[in-house]
């Protein structure tokens, strides 16, 4: 009787044992069949980006030379527009009407000529202003931007002095003290002032 007993745990074991390597068998062939069918899903995404991405089929029989453009500076085909080309400032009014709201472009020649400011803006001019050396600004190095580099914080007066020479350019809003300034170029202008 202890002999049957024995035998019979014994086919017992064999047959969890069976069961769990039929089960092992049955996981490792799911999860082979789950990564051939995502291995077939990414495959099928990268053949539809390189079809997104591929180069068009070109007509090799077609004489691409011959389309209007072909090998010409961008726009060299397009439409051309006049522009105004005016040697003074027109009254407020007429400027408005004529050109904002006809959306028309025009050319004021060498307007910044016509200004007194044109003359007087200079470095020196700039550096009269007693504020120019004690007015902080920002200035950063490299005038390509390098943004690796560090800003320096400096007095308008040693930035004017040196921008000319050191790789430096401002980066502050314009100092207080030289604002009232732009008011010449309108100031020069009497039509300028006078209301729409």
């Amino acid at each position: 009787m202890q002999n049957t007993k024995f035998f019979g745990l014994r086919l017992a074991s064999s047959l969890v044992y069976i069961l769990f390597l039929c089960a092992v068998v049955l996981v490792l062939s799911v999860m082979n069949f789950l990564s051939s069918c995502l291995g077939l899903i990414v495959f099928r995404v990268c053949l539809s980006f390189a079809s997104i991405n591929a180069p068009p089929n070109l007509d090799t029989k077609r004489d691409y030379a011959s389309i209007p453009g072909h090998l010409e500076p961008l726009g060299a085909k397009s439409v051309k527009h006049s522009l105004e080309v005016i040697q003074t400032y027109p009254d407020p009014k007429t400027f408005f009407k004529t050109h904002v709201v006809a959306s028309k472009p025009v050319l004021i020649q060498n307007a910044a000529k016509l200004s007194s400011a044109f003359a007087k803006w200079t470095d020196e001019y700039f550096l009269s202003f007693p504020e120019a050396t004690e007015h902080k600004i920002v200035a950063e190095q490299g005038k390509k931007e390098k943004r690796s580099l560090p800003s320096r914080e400096i007095s308008f007066s040693e930035f004017v002095k040196t921008y000319k020479e050191e790789d430096i350019y401002m980066v502050s809003s314009m100092p207080k003290f030289i604002r009232y300034v732009k008011h010449i170029f309108i100031c020069n202008f009497p039509a300028l002032k006078q209301p729409l």
